[in-house]
């Protein structure tokens, strides 16, 4: 959600800038675009953003808090512009630990909840990202039991263990480690299972949720082939290089029968907590 470089100066880039990273990108045979921030939908200039992508006859899809699709009229403008996937950021249905945890208000709680009833409503695809943090660990069943009960079956809810080399890394609500949670995480994998509600995960190896049939839905497993670097808008990474550059294999993890299906570990988090956690699965 956040500029890679955290420049203040790189959340809010002038219409004409934008533009001519859209021009950069239909050049490039790009077809479509997934608007990330900050929060795109606070920008000045998202309208006119989303109307020259429909006009270049490029798709998007939207990473976002939510809050603005409250409004029947903008969930519809939106729509109309081109928009059919959206990922919503809900980290937890106890209001205090939300607000905490987002940096929102309460207002902003339950303006992302009418956000997402409206998006849901005009036939867009929801997924609600939950990051697991200190804050909401120990009550993640209770929140997929609430999402599904509020929005439905459909919705799909992906929960995300977080990074520990970013900038949230200094927060003391992600200092946490895979073993304080993982009965927690199988236990939202038996409910799916049950066909009881749609569940992914990203960053979570394969032998802490005890499962090898798992997809770990990374960005590039949403779709995103490829990252525009935010500084200057003229270099284009590939999104797989960027997730090897900073997942890497336990040692243990080296003959493990599932290697090749998992995301790996983050490379900050081994060198912070060491390989004890990471049990190989053995090839039959």
């Amino acid at each position: 959600m956040c500029t890679n470089s955290g420049h203040p100066r790189l959340q809010f880039f002038p219409l004409d800038e934008l533009l001519k990273r859209i021009e950069f990108l239909k050049a490039q045979g790009f077809k479509r675009v997934m608007l990330t921030g900050g929060e795109p939908t606070i920008h000045s200039a998202f309208k006119s953003v989303i109307t020259n992508l429909f006009a270049a006859d490029m798709s998007w899809n939207l990473n976002t808090h939510g809050r603005k699709f409250r409004s029947v009229e903008f969930t519809k403008t939106t729509q109309a512009l081109g928009l059919h996937k959206v990922i919503v950021s809900l980290h937890s249905h106890e209001v205090t630990q939300s607000c905490t945890i987002s940096g929102q208000s309460e207002r902003g709680h339950y303006e992302t909840i009418n956000g997402i009833h409206n998006l849901l409503k005009a036939g867009i695809d929801v997924t609600i990202n939950c990051v697991v943090t200190r804050l909401n660990m120990g009550t993640l069943h209770e929140y997929l039991d609430y999402c599904r009960d509020l929005f439905g079956l459909n919705i799909k809810i992906k929960f995300v263990f977080p990074s520990s080399s970013g900038k949230g890394r200094l927060w003391g609500g992600t200092k946490i480690r895979f073993e304080e949670v993982r009965q927690e995480l199988q236990g939202l994998l038996r409910v799916a299972s049950q066909g009881n509600a749609k569940v992914q995960f990203e960053s979570i190896p394969l032998c802490v949720l005890n499962d090898t049939q798992v997809k770990n839905i990374s960005r590039s497993g949403f779709g995103e082939t490829h990252y525009l670097e935010d500084t200057h808008g003229k270099s284009i990474l590939s999104m797989r290089f960027l997730e090897s550059k900073y997942h890497v294999y336990a040692e243990p993890c080296v003959d493990c029968a599932v290697i090749d299906h998992c995301s790996g570990v983050q490379l900050s988090y081994l060198e912070r907590h060491g390989t004890a956690e990471f049990v190989p699965f053995v090839p039959d």
